[in-house]
C-alpha cells in the first residue's frame, strides 16, 4: 500500500502507545494553538514550554501520567539533560519523542531554532479533527459552490479554467460526503434499535441521531427553498459547456497553457470527464438522498413507537397480569394443568384506532424550476476590488522585480553597499527593505545571481536606520 512510503515509520507510534489518549490531546492542541497561524513558525522553547504546560494540566485533570520506557541512546540523553538545563526534562523527553516520530520538524532560521507540524502530521490531525468533532455541512452551500465555479469558467474560460477542476472536486467531495452520512445513519440505526433500556436508547437518538448526524441546512431540504433548487442549473450548465465546441477548445488550450494537460485532445478528454462526473453526481442525488431518508423514518418510526406506547393508558392491565403471574408461579400446579381466569384480563382498548395507525409519510414534493436574475456588479464595488489588486500587487515581492531593481541600482557596478542605495519611490522601499535576505527568498534563486554580506556598521536614510551590508553580482564560475 502506497500510504506507507508516504508517511514516517514511526508517526503511529504515540497513538499506539501506554499515554495514546495524552498524546492524542496533545497533537489536537498544538494542531490547534500552536501551529494554527498563518505565517508564523513558532521557536523551539515556545513549543517545548506549550507541551510542559499542557502536561500539567492534562495530569491535574486525569492524573498522571503513566511510566513510559523511551530508548535514548547515551548521546541523546546527555544532550537532553543539556538542553534542560535543570528544568523538568519530561517536556523535552515528549518534545523529542514526537520529532523521533515524525509528527515534528525542527529547523533553523539564521540563529533562531522553530519547530513546525510535519506535513503528514497535519493532514492526519485535519482528518482526526473531523471524525472527532463530525463532518455536518451546509448542502446549500455545497451546491452554490458547484454553480459557482461552473459559472466563472463559462465566463472567463482563458484564464479560469481551473473552476472546471474545481467543481469537479466539489461536486466528488459532496457525493462522498452524501455516502458517508449514508452508512453513518445505519451504523447509529443498528445502535439504536440494540438499545434494551429506553433511557440508553433515547440518549443514543438525541446524541447520535439528531446531534451528530443530521445535515447543518436537513430541514431545508423538503421546502421550496431547499438547496437542491439549483441542481438543475448545474445539469443545464454542464450540457451547455459540453455543446459549445469552441468553449471546450478555449477551455482545453488554457488547460494545457496552466500546466493540467499535455496537449488539446488530452485537455478537452479531461474535461468531458470532469464535466460527466459532475453531470451524474447532481442527477443521481435523489437516490442516496432516498437512501438517507428511509433510514431516518425507520429510527424515528422506532422512536415513535416506544413514545406511543408509554404514554397509553391501559387502566392497570400491565400490572396484574404481572401479578397474576407471580402468583401463579408461586403454587404447586404442574406446567400441564389447566387454569380458570378470566379472559379480559389483558383486553387492551382500543383494539384499534386511529392513534396507532401508521400514517405513511407524504412523498417529497418536486422542486419548482426558478427564474435566475443576473445583477450588474456596482461599479464602486468594482473600483475598490481593482484597487485592493493594485495594492497586492505593489506590496507583494517577486524575483523578476528584485533583480529589475537590483539592475537598477548597480548600473554597471559590480558591487554597491546599502547606504549608497537611493531610495526615492515607496516601491524602492518595498523592495530595499528585503535586500539583506536576498540569499535566501524565493529558494536561492535570486541569491545565484547576488551575493549579500554584512558589514557590522550601521547606515540610514530617509525611510530607516539598518545594518549595513553590500550587495554585489556572483560572477560564473568564480
Amino acid at each position: 500500500m502506497p500510504l506507507f512510503d508516504k508517511i514516517p515509520e514511526k508517526i503511529f507510534r504515540p497513538l499506539a502507545a501506554g499515554n495514546r489518549r495524552f498524546y492524542a490531546d496533545l497533537l489536537l492542541h498544538l494542531y490547534d494553538h500552536t501551529f494554527a497561524a498563518i505565517g508564523d513558525t513558532p521557536r523551539k522553547t515556545d513549543v517545548i514550554a506549550e507541551i510542559g504546560d499542557f502536561m500539567d494540566q492534562y495530569s491535574r485533570e486525569h492524573g498522571p501520567l503513566v511510566a513510559e520506557e523511551v530508548d535514548l541512546s547515551p548521546q541523546e540523553f546527555r544532550r537532553l539533560q543539556r538542553e534542560a538545563e535543570g528544568q523538568d526534562t519530561e517536556r523535552y523527553r515528549t518534545f523529542n519523542y514526537l520529532t523521533d516520530s515524525g509528527w515534528l520538524v525542527e529547523m533553523r532560521d539564521r540563529f533562531r531554532k522553530l519547530v513546525d507540524l510535519a506535513p503528514e502530521g497535519r493532514l492526519l490531525l485535519r482528518e482526526f479533527q473531523k471524525i472527532i468533532t463530525g463532518d455536518t455541512r451546509s448542502y446549500g452551500g455545497a451546491v452554490l459552490n458547484v454553480l459557482g465555479q461552473l459559472d466563472a469558467a463559462v465566463a472567463h474560460p482563458d484564464d479560469r479554467s481551473e473552476c472546471i477542476f474545481n467543481a469537479w472536486a466539489y461536486a466528488r467531495d459532496f457525493s462522498h460526503h452524501l455516502r458517508t452520512i449514508a452508512a453513518q445513519m445505519r451504523r447509529v440505526e443498528e445502535h439504536v434499535l440494540a438499545q434494551e433500556g429506553l433511557r440508553a436508547l433515547f440518549c443514543t437518538f438525541f446524541d447520535e441521531f439528531v446531534s451528530k448526524m443530521l445535515i447543518a441546512d436537513y430541514k431545508t431540504l423538503k421546502t421550496k427553498n431547499n438547496p437542491f433548487r439549483f441542481r438543475h442549473q448545474i445539469i443545464e450548465r454542464v450540457g451547455d459547456i459540453e455543446s459549445d465546441a469552441l468553449l471546450t477548445s478555449r477551455l482545453g488550450h488554457a488547460y494545457v497553457r496552466e500546466g493540467r494537460a499535455g496537449d488539446i485532445a488530452d485537455a478537452e478528454a479531461r474535461i468531458r470527464r470532469e464535466l460527466q462526473d459532475v453531470y451524474h453526481v447532481f442527477d443521481t442525488i435523489d437516490r442516496q438522498l432516498d437512501v438517507i431518508g428511509e433510514t431516518q423514518i425507520r429510527i424515528e418510526r422506532k422512536i415513535h413507537t416506544i413514545v406511543r406506547y408509554m404514554d397509553r393508558h391501559d387502566g392497570g392491565a400491565i400490572d396484574r397480569a404481572t401479578r397474576a403471574i407471580r402468583n401463579l408461579g408461586a403454587t404447586s400446579l404442574p406446567l400441564d394443568a389447566e387454569v380458570v381466569m378470566d379472559p379480559n384480563i389483558l383486553l387492551l382498548a382500543p383494539l384499534l384506532g386511529g392513534d396507532i395507525l401508521y400514517t405513511q409519510r407524504q412523498s417529497r414534493r418536486e422542486i419548482e424550476r426558478s427564474r435566475y436574475r443576473e445583477v450588474p456588479m456596482d461599479p464602486a464595488l468594482e473600483a475598490f476590488r481593482q484597487a485592493k489588486l493594485e495594492y497586492a500587487r505593489r506590496v507583494a515581492v517577486s524575483p523578476q522585480r528584485v533583480r529589475d531593481f537590483l539592475a537598477k541600482v548597480l548600473a554597471g557596478r559590480d558591487s554597491i553597499l546599502g547606504s549608497e542605495i537611493e531610495v526615492i519611490t515607496v516601491d524602492d522601499f518595498i523592495v530595499f527593505q528585503r535586500l539583506r535576505d536576498v540569499p535566501f527568498m524565493f529558494d536561492g534563486t535570486v541569491g545565484q545571481q547576488y551575493s549579500v554580506t554584512p558589514l557590522g556598521s550601521r547606515a540610514a536614510n530617509e525611510w530607516l536606520d539598518f545594518p549595513d551590508f553590500q550587495i554585489a553580482r556572483v560572477r560564473k564560475g568564480a
